[in-house]
């Protein structure tokens, strides 16, 4: 028996309209990096977590080294152990 691993065909058809409208929206402006859609994003993103901000970048790695970076302190005033990829 086959499984399919995601199914986006179905998913796109239920936000169609709405990924449209953003993407006419993105190409009308010329904003393909930053731009209204990301600041939104993040503002709806942290809403939705409930923190105060959300940052959008470029990939997983791109956060895992942004994470690393801007790291709050542990609590005895030094700084926990950080591993990352070399790769960007």
């Amino acid at each position: 028996m086959k499984i399919p691993f995601n199914n986006f065909a179905r998913e796109y058809a239920s936000l169609k309209s709405e990924i449209e409208g953003a993407l006419q929206r993105v190409m009308q402006r010329g904003h393909f990096i930053l731009g209204p859609e990301v600041q939104q994003f993040e503002k709806d993103f942290a809403a939705y977590n409930g923190v105060r901000y959300g940052v959008a970048v470029n990939s997983g790695t791109d956060a895992l080294y942004r994470a690393g970076k801007y790291r709050a302190p542990d609590g005895d005033g030094g700084r926990d152990e950080w591993c990352e990829s070399g790769l960007r």
